[in-house]
């Protein structure tokens, strides 16, 4: 929790699902795309797949194991987001300006 991390857009339903690194999956909240509003028409073609975005972890659970693993791997949530505002609090220097998600205001037009 609190670490900063890239990945890259995987899919987009119900929120953003990113590829993190050791084949883990994270997701970001609709809620957790931006300080300002986004349109739920306006995320994909925001976050396409493919897309590499910086994002903080807010959470992680873990419970349970991975359905059909023989390696004893352990289900894991994580909770991303993409807040400048949360990006700020946690000391990285961002602007939603420069931040992965582009401009709101002309995004959200």
């Amino acid at each position: 929790e609190g670490l900063l991390v890239r990945g890259y857009v995987r899919s987009v339903a119900k929120g953003v699902f990113v590829a993190l690194r050791g084949g883990r999956t994270g997701r970001v909240k609709i809620a957790e795309l931006s300080d300002r509003y986004v349109h739920q028409d306006k995320i994909k073609s925001r976050f396409p797949v493919g897309r590499l975005v910086t994002a903080l972890v807010e959470s992680v659970t873990t419970g349970g194991d991975v359905a059909g693993d023989v390696d004893g791997d352990v289900a894991m949530k994580i909770e991303l987001t993409m807040k400048a505002s949360k990006l700020k609090k946690a000391g990285v220097q961002w602007s939603e300006n420069k931040n992965n998600n582009n401009d709101d205001k002309n995004n959200n037009k």
